[in-house]
């Protein structure tokens, strides 16, 4: 297949809740590389699924004006043709792979495409472990789907998009679900694609998608989104990060740190200078900048020139106790041994390799799985699962909430800046709006145990601060928090320590795997495959405090308020949010 051109002329699509993408007019050229940075919920993966030939088809929308791929083979309308039209020329990675697999093996997943294409049986073996290889997941030739973990489908699914040789690839967040390595290995399997493929990228973990090299590890051009989903900009990608970076992290976007530190200049000067101090107010009198976070306790603490506390309370109270625990699915041993204490006050990050069992140890501690040896004892708890599809139980967004708390559930949506959203389905809302309304809903039910399962995977800025406020707040008011992470940044920012899975035993960690520990040693995080952002190592190496510089770049205490409805209000903090963007939904 060789490169396809994309064409869109005043292309605009509201989806049936009145929001939408759009209007956009462009062409992308044959082996372009584009990134799209939007806020969550602002219409990146509904563009994407329009360009796969979803929208309307089999994802309700109002599409008005054109959208057109050209390929040696001729034009298509993926609109008009849907996916039967799209499939020979479009690769598509979703932000759960897991809705995407229709094979139980993953070998026959990846046989899939070849054989719709009559590619010659002889040759389909060959295409498959290459296509494994690339992504680094040829160990998992033989395993069966549903027994892998996110991270593994999420490199089964770039493989099964890779081997047909697609002349449009679109990318929707690739890196979400994986480790380090994961990463890394993602990256490499792209450098090897055909110079002609056109390549279409979402991504909020711009650092670690750039391994270090920043605003030049990036495509070179980048369409921005703003909140109501319409363009903001198109063009080169250093460019309009300069001259949009600023109202991008005001909407609550990634950005990559050269871009912060740019907008930043008293912190950046400190990172240069080595100063071993950092004040909140100098930084609010050079960068009138910051991106919106959650908890009024946050909000408060920042005006104040304070910052959370680093640890949990003394003398905590044991709230869940795992004691010579292995267990597993079906005969395959998972966890072996492992011993476990959650305290009172106390967020405590499990990191671990793709595939090193930690949804498996969260599974086991809410009780839906059985141990084969040892016990599991204490408090009842509440599980945020990885996807939080998994979780939803009630057909609108208010009455899950509602579930766990029906006098406060108006009050929780109008918090998380969800409420214009209240009457909708909960499976209809963006990869955010669903990640906080899940762990918005486990918190309604007043557990003492909380357990988040990645819970900022997927999440843009905004989301992700407003994501660990939530789990600050729930320590601070008394639970036991345990989450699972690949992102160190975060981890650093919001937990009290840090424990690693590895071959299926839980270890400690020297220094109690605080956050400034994993980043000081950088072989700690490589066991978990991860690696350390160099904005830490920056910080560290300059002598700032970690978690106040971090604090200091997420907060409204970096400067004064943006316009816009950031309010305190019973302890919480108002996001900024996204009205209907559309006089008329989709019909």
């Amino acid at each position: 297949m060789q490169g396809a051109e994309l064409r869109a002329r005043e292309l605009e699509i509201v989806l049936p809740g009145g929001d939408g993408v759009g209007p956009w007019s462009g062409t992308i050229e044959p082996g372009e590389a584009v990134l799209i940075i939007a806020p969550s919920g602002a219409g990146k993966s509904t563009l994407l699924r329009a360009l796969a030939g979803a929208i309307p088809q089999h994802v309700r929308a109002h599409v008005t004006g054109s959208l057109e791929i050209f390929t040696a083979g001729g034009r298509i309308d993926p609109v008009a043709g849907g996916v039967a039209a799209t499939a020979g020329a479009v690769g598509f990675v979703g932000q759960d792979p897991a809705a995407g697999v229709a094979m139980r093996i993953v070998a026959d997943e990846i046989a899939l495409p070849l054989e719709s294409r009559g590619v010659a049986p002889a040759l389909i073996g060959q295409a498959i472990t290459l296509a494994l290889g690339a992504v680094g997941a040829a160990h998992l030739q033989d395993r069966d789907a549903a027994a892998l973990s996110g991270g593994e489908l999420q490199r089964v699914a770039l493989a099964a998009a890779l081997v047909a040789e697609p002349g449009v690839l679109l990318l929707d967040e690739p890196t979400a679900m994986l480790d380090g390595e994961g990463i890394a290995a993602v990256r490499e399997a792209l450098r090897v694609v055909p110079a002609d493929v056109t390549t279409i990228l979402v991504e909020h973990r711009l650092d670690e998608w750039t391994a270090g090299e920043g605003v030049e590890g990036l495509p070179s051009r980048t369409i921005a989104l703003d909140r109501s989903g319409r363009v903001r900009a198109d063009g080169p990608t250093d460019l309009v990060l300069r001259e949009h970076g600023r109202a991008l992290l005001e909407e609550g976007c990634w950005v990559p740190a050269q871009t912060e530190l740019a907008l930043l200049p008293e912190l950046a000067r400190r990172l240069e200078e080595g100063t071993a101090a950092l004040d909140p107010a100098a930084s609010r009198d050079s960068a009138p900048l910051h991106g919106p976070v959650g908890a009024g306790r946050v909000a408060a603490a920042s005006e104040a020139g304070e910052v959370p506390r680093t640890q949990g309370a003394p003398a905590a109270e044991v709230m869940l106790q795992a004691r010579a625990v292995t267990a597993g699915w079906g005969e395959t041993p998972v966890l072996q041994g492992v011993d476990l204490e959650l305290r009172a006050g106390e967020i405590t990050a499990v990191i671990g390799r793709n595939g090193a069992g930690k949804s498996t140890l969260l599974t086991l501690l809410a009780g839906l799985l059985d141990p084969w040896e040892g016990e599991v004892s204490g408090e009842r708890t509440g599980l945020a699962f990885q996807n939080p599809e998994h979780q939803f139980l009630m057909p609108t967004v208010i009455e899950e909430i509602a579930l766990g708390d029906p006098a406060g559930a108006g009050e929780a949506l109008e918090r998380l800046g969800l409420a214009d959203l209240a009457g909708r389905s909960p499976f209809s809302l963006s990869g955010g709006q669903k990640r906080r309304l899940s762990l918005a809903a486990m918190l309604a039910h007043g557990r003492r145990v909380l357990l988040a399962d990645e819970p900022t995977f997927g999440l843009d800025r905004a989301s992700t601060h407003e994501v660990l406020a939530m789990l600050r707040e729930a320590a601070d008011g008394g639970a036991a928090v345990l989450m699972t992470c690949h992102d160190l940044r975060t981890i650093a920012q919001c937990a009290d320590r840090a424990l690693l899975l590895e071959n299926g035993r839980l270890h400690a960690l020297p220094r109690g795997g605080t956050p400034e520990a994993l980043t000081a040693d950088p072989s700690i995080p490589a066991r978990a495959g991860m690696s350390v952002p160099p904005l830490l190592t920056r910080i560290l190496g300059a002598g700032l405090p970690l978690r106040e510089t971090l604090f200091a770049l997420a907060s409204p205490g970096v400067a004064p308020e943006i316009p816009g409805p950031v309010s305190s209000r019973d302890g919480a903090a108002e996001l900024p949010v996204a009205k209907g963007r559309r006089e008329g939904a989709a019909r």
